[in-house]
């Protein structure tokens, strides 16, 4: 655990704990014109973060990589604001084949 008072640049750590507050919730939406069920952003950073697996870890680790790139580059946002970006940065990257840096 990082010492927040002994950091040479305390101002470049950025606390990520607040993801322990998630409300993984399950809605049904329609894709192709079928129901299908689907998990809202904190259900997915949920299973991520409580994965046991190495994809998991990894797409886990890969998100708060990006909550912490959007958190320095927006610091007004909200944590559930950040939480969306930073999901939606990660899904988008491997889906594209490009990662996410």
């Amino acid at each position: 655990m990082t010492n927040f008072s002994t950091h040479p640049r305390p101002s470049n750590v950025i606390n990520l704990a607040t993801d322990e507050g998630l409300a993984p919730e399950t809605g049904t939406g329609v894709i192709d014109g079928k129901p299908e069920r689907m998990l809202n952003v904190d259900g997915v950073i949920a299973l991520m973060r409580d994965g046991n697996t190495p994809e998991a870890r990894e797409a886990y680790r890969g998100y708060r990589k990006q909550k912490a790139r959007f958190k320095r580059q927006f610091p007004e946002l909200e944590d559930a604001e950040l939480r969306r970006r930073a999901l939606t940065s990660l899904m988008t990257s491997a889906t594209s084949g490009v990662p996410a840096t």
